[in-house]
């Protein structure tokens, strides 16, 4: 009886440890998809936006940049869809998530400038 019950509460703590990690996921994939909207949204306001005359790029170059927001935007929404199905390592994931859409908001930021 006393083995059942230690077995028992060590159940309870991995459903309960379980449950806390969904949670997280669920409020770091909403968190992460309305950052992935923003960025399309920018995006899309970018596609409308002309070169700057001071840009370097020319306007194929600058087009093309976009494209290539667009695409790393996708791609981030993508992995977060994958891991979804496949849940592996949290802890690395998300640091190099977190570091994929830093750099891409970052590149979202110099380009509206």
């Amino acid at each position: 009886a006393h083995e059942d019950l230690a077995e028992a509460r060590r159940e309870a703590v991995d459903a309960h440890q379980e449950a806390v990690s969904d949670a997280e996921w669920q409020s770091f994939k909403n968190q992460t998809n309305a950052q992935i909207d923003a960025n399309q949204a920018l995006i899309s306001e970018l596609r409308k936006k002309k070169r700057k005359a001071d840009n370097e790029m020319t306007e194929e170059a600058f087009k093309a940049h976009i494209d290539e927001l667009q695409q790393q935007n996708a791609q981030l929404r993508e992995r977060l869809n994958d891991y979804e199905k496949n849940r592996g390592d949290w802890g690395r994931f998300k640091a190099a998530y977190n570091n994929s859409m830093d750099e891409l908001k970052q590149s979202l930021e110099d380009m509206r400038r």
